[in-house]
């Protein structure tokens, strides 16, 4: 994570890095709705085939804010992407916007527009993937135990076999965000 997202929750450095460069290629950071299709630099196209190369299984799952802008952008190097859409309520969002970035959004009324601007924006960008990548949503505000469920019910659902309490160490940043 970033200065504000100091343990990263969940979001691994390399992609982390990747997506950035894509949205900085593009003067953009990930909380700012790119006003065209994204393009990857010709620059950061090997290191992104070779970060693909290094998984040692071809299922894995990144947790990256970032994708909702650049996930068009790693086709090219997956057969396949399923997409896990952790929808969170806006108010839920903003409140951690603020608490992640202080200095650009402030947890009060008159700075929330684009906030809310950005939930929306993300969450229509999201939904528009619908299309295209089979998908998954994840209720994000559920209580605790119903994340747990829905998690197992998911992770079934893509064939793995979890038993609902060892998913229980999957879900702590639950209660940090």
């Amino acid at each position: 994570g970033g200065g504000g997202n100091p343990k990263g929750v969940w979001e691994h450095q390399e992609w982390v890095r990747l997506n950035d460069a894509i949205l900085h290629h593009h003067q953009l950071n990930w909380h700012q709705t790119p006003p065209s299709e994204l393009t990857v630099p010709p620059e950061l196209q090997e290191e992104m085939s070779l970060l693909c190369q290094k998984q040692s299984s071809s299922v894995f799952c990144v947790k990256d804010p970032r994708f909702t802008w650049t996930l068009p952008l790693w086709k090219a190097y997956y057969d396949e992407i399923t997409l896990i859409h952790c929808f969170r309520n806006p108010v839920g969002f903003a409140k951690s916007l603020a608490r992640v970035l202080p200095h650009q959004f402030h947890a009060d009324h008159h700075s929330f527009n684009p906030v809310f601007q950005t939930w929306y924006d993300m969450n229509q960008a999201l939904l528009g993937y619908h299309h295209s990548y089979p998908t998954f949503l994840f209720d994000y505000d559920r209580p605790f135990f119903q994340l747990q469920t829905q998690l197992h019910d998911i992770l079934r659902r893509l064939g793995f076999d979890f038993s609902p309490e060892s998913i229980l160490g999957f879900l702590p940043f639950h209660q940090m965000t």
